[in-house]
């Protein structure tokens, strides 16, 4: 749901090349994030 909404509202700028060169959906995929733990005590103290 986000990785479309960031898409529409940056993936028309004209100098999206700058910022993601592989376009806004091709950096998203390479962004790991571990949800496994998100509820744990150190998470949440962030």
């Amino acid at each position: 749901m986000m990785a479309g909404r960031i898409d529409a509202f940056y993936g028309k700028r004209e100098n999206l090349r700058e910022f993601a060169p592989e376009g806004i959906i091709g950096e998203l995929r390479r962004l790991n994030y571990d949800t496994a733990n998100a509820t744990s005590t150190p998470t949440r103290r962030l």
